[in-house]
């Protein structure tokens, strides 16, 4: 199964619950003689669960039938369905009247219980392949940690309990982080709206983990923002009359719910089965230079909060390329030369109608930016003081990166301690 854990050993919630969920997807798949709806996915639920239990988990290796069995069964059944009141007219016969059809019937369930078993061997040794011995011990080993416990001690809910516990606890901070990176979703306007909300729903259950719960008010809120900007893009003409008929049905204070979020899907769906998706704009677009020039200055502004405190100590802690870079080499592409102007202590001129004795500087774009690797992502922000090699676009550069390149590069995020002791590629791949 592609669902690897890190490769240094350790591995988050996240990718627990991942690892959890495509072993899920992939147990649902897998066929079961048995005949069970849901494949092999049962068996990572417990045997004894007070709401669903799951009758394969219970299953052992020691588990027989014989045909002898299977027809006394047969005729026990017959009996107590003749008995009961009002009878039933004709009689029942039993399912199986030969030794013949009983000893068939009796092979095909010995067989289906050792595919289970069979199963269970995999998944658990699956789940020590990615979390490691150290995990899975505690429940696959004795008490005394000599030998290896027998297939029908254990049941593999209790192995999937050990692989979360054992994720690493992650930072507070990262799950701010989370939380403001699912208030600011951006959705991909050339994709359904329903698509969009379920890779938002997906985000958001991610933080359930941590104890968090978005309320469906801020979930219908980042949705109605999200049509509104649909709206007021190139090919938005249909988005805009769905955002008419559901603002008619619901006041602006209405306080939503699941029903209500989901009838605000359907009439954006209807507004996306007659839109031009081609002719909305692309991820990380923007038709309006004014809003994208305010959403680079706050963004300037929180690098500037966040990385460039003089007190910070990442560049000794960390000693990464990446915390060098944002202290100081990272600079926007519209406020630099007023924060150069302030540094050098120019003066404004009091003189009226004095014309400026230097030529305007060269408007910073995504063309012009000397960063190759910035200018692939369209990227305008400037970084003269660190190298090509060890620019976070660049995707050789092996240190940590902010969250919102990440996203941009489609990787996953770590957090800074993750690079500790990595050492960085910082190669050029010319």
């Amino acid at each position: 199964m592609r669902l690897a854990f890190p490769t240094n050993g350790r591995y988050t919630n996240d990718d627990a619950q991942r690892f959890t969920l495509g072993l899920s997807r992939i147990l649902r798949s897998t066929y079961n003689p048995d005949g069970a709806g849901d494949g092999m996915a049962s068996l990572l639920r417990s045997s004894t669960d007070t709401t669903n239990p799951s009758r394969i988990s219970g299953l052992q290796s020691t588990h027989t039938i014989t045909a002898t069995a299977i027809l006394l069964q047969a005729a026990a059944d017959a009996k107590a369905a003749n008995e009961a009141v009002p009878k039933p007219d004709p009689a029942v016969e039993p399912d199986f009247a030969t030794r013949a059809e009983a000893q068939d019937e009796s092979d095909r369930i010995n067989e289906a219980t050792q595919a289970v078993i069979g199963a269970k061997e995999a998944i658990a040794k699956a789940i020590t392949t990615k979390a490691g011995t150290r995990i899975t011990d505690a429940i696959l080993r004795t008490t005394d940690g000599q030998d290896h416990k027998s297939i029908d001690e254990f049941e593999l809910h209790k192995l999937v309990s050990a692989l979360m516990q054992g994720a690493e606890r992650t930072a507070i901070s990262e799950v701010r982080e989370g939380i403001i990176d699912v208030l600011g979703t951006e959705f991909n306007l050339r994709r359904h709206f329903a698509t969009n909300v379920a890779a938002l729903r997906a985000d958001i259950n991610k933080l359930v983990a941590y104890g968090i719960v978005i309320p469906d008010g801020i979930i219908a809120t980042i949705i109605l923002a999200e049509a509104d900007r649909a709206a007021n893009s190139s090919g938005g003409k249909q988005v805009d009359r769905a955002l008419s008929d559901i603002r008619l049905r619901y006041a602006y204070n209405h306080r939503h719910d699941t029903t209500s979020i989901n009838d605000i899907v359907r009439y954006l769906t209807a507004a996306d089965n007659v839109r031009n998706l081609a002719d909305a704009p692309g991820p990380n677009s923007n038709n309006n230079p004014g809003q994208a020039n305010a959403v680079d200055a706050a963004m300037d502004h929180v690098r500037r909060l966040v990385f460039d405190d003089e007190s910070s100590d990442d560049d000794d802690t960390f000693g990464t390329a990446a915390a060098a870079s944002t202290r100081s080499g990272y600079e926007s592409d519209r406020s630099d030369r007023s924060y150069a102007s302030k540094a050098r202590g120019e003066k404004k001129t009091k003189k009226a109608g004095r014309k400026p004795t230097k030529a305007p500087a060269e408007e910073h774009t995504a063309a012009n930016n000397p960063c190759k690797y910035c200018r692939r992502h369209g990227r305008r922000s400037r970084h003269p003081t660190v190298d090509g090699a060890k620019c976070f676009w660049n995707k050789r550069y092996k240190g940590w990166r902010p969250r919102y390149v990440c996203r941009g590069m489609d990787m996953k995020y770590h957090d800074r301690e993750y690079f500790m002791s990595d050492t960085e590629d910082t190669s050029d791949d010319e």
